[in-house]
C-alpha cells in the first residue's frame, strides 16, 4: 500500500531482519516474564504508527521510527509494557443459562495487567523430544558466538568446553535459552556455576 521505499515500510524491514536474527532469545525472555507479552509489543509498534500518522496528518514532521529499539529495549530489560486498551480485558460473549440473549462479563482493567494465560509453547517434531527451557535464558557471550551459524557448523570448528562434571556443553540449551530433551549433551541441561561461565 504505501510501497517499499516509504519510511515505513524500511522501519518494519529493519525490525522483521532484527527479529529473524534474535527470535529464539527474545522468545525466550517474553516466555519468562510475568509482566510481557506479544500483544504488548504489537501494542507499542500500534501507539507508535498512530503517532506518526496522526503528526503527518497535521502536517508536522514525523519522529522517525524505529520498531528495532523495542527489540533492543526487550534484550537489555528495559522496555516497559504500554498500557492495554480495556477492550484488550474484554471476554467474548456469553449465553446465559436458558437465554439466547448474550451477557459480557467485563473484568475491570488493573493498572498493571497480569500476563494472560500461557498457551503451549512451539511443539517439537516427532522424534525430537520434548522442549526444554533454560531458566536462566540465552547466554549472550553464546548467542554471539551461534548468531548465523547451524550449530553442527560450530561444533565441527570449535573446541566445546566441559562443565563441572566432565560433560561438553550443549551450545543449544545456553546459548539460544532452550534445547531438546533427546539432547546428547542433556548432561549439561541446567544452569551453569559461576566458575563453569568462565572457562
Amino acid at each position: 500500500l504505501l510501497g517499499a521505499p516509504h519510511v515505513l515500510c524500511r522501519a518494519f524491514q529493519s525490525f522483521w531482519a532484527e527479529w529473524q536474527r534474535s527470535r529464539l532469545r527474545i522468545s525466550a525472555m517474553i516466555d519468562h516474564s510475568r509482566s510481557l507479552s506479544p500483544a504488548h509489543l504489537l501494542r507499542r509498534m500500534q501507539l507508535l504508527l498512530f503517532q506518526w500518522f496522526d503528526t503527518t496528518r497535521r502536517a508536522g514532521t514525523p519522529r522517525a521510527i524505529d520498531f528495532v529499539q523495542i527489540l533492543l529495549d526487550i534484550s537489555v530489560g528495559a522496555f516497559i509494557p504500554p498500557q492495554m486498551p480495556p477492550a484488550f480485558f474484554t471476554l467474548h460473549p456469553v449465553k446465559s443459562a436458558g437465554s439466547e440473549a448474550p451477557t459480557s462479563l467485563i473484568p475491570t482493567p488493573s493498572p498493571h495487567p497480569t500476563r494472560p494465560p500461557k498457551v503451549p509453547g512451539p511443539q517439537p517434531s516427532p522424534g525430537v523430544g520434548s522442549i526444554v527451557i533454560n531458566p536462566a535464558g540465552a547466554n549472550g557471550t553464546i548467542f554471539a558466538l551461534l548468531e548465523g551459524k547451524r550449530i553442527r557448523e560450530v561444533i565441527k570448528n570449535e573446541v566445546i568446553p566441559l562443565n563441572s562434571s566432565q560433560v561438553p556443553m550443549c551450545l543449544t540449551y545456553h546459548g539460544k535459552g532452550q534445547c531438546y530433551s533427546n539432547c546428547r549433551r542433556v548432561g549439561d541441561h541446567k544452569p551453569h556455576s559461576a566458575a563453569e561461565q568462565r572457562t
